[in-house]
């Protein structure tokens, strides 16, 4: 299933990516291989703030990325979950 996201992920459809690997975390919320394979994900497809946002908690986390998501988290209009493609 992470290969799977993976090849999405690198085909460039993060979204769908993204889906399928949260929709497995959403099952099990402190699954920290999922955590990082999801942050893997969006890391590699310049969403910073999305990493951040899977990793806030667990020590792999950049500080560069926890604080992408701390900005985006602050911001009066959060983005919808999964939004970045």
């Amino acid at each position: 299933m992470i290969e799977t996201a993976r090849s999405l992920a690198l085909a460039g459809r993060v979204r769908d990516a993204g889906r399928l690997l949260r929709a497995h975390l959403a099952e099990d919320p402190a699954n920290a291989e999922l955590r990082q394979a999801i942050a893997r994900i969006y890391r590699e497809t310049n969403h910073p703030e999305q990493a951040g946002r899977y990793e806030f908690f667990l020590t792999r986390s950049s500080r560069a990325e926890r604080a992408a998501y701390l900005d985006l988290s602050s911001r009066p209009t959060l983005m919808k979950h999964g939004s970045a493609s």
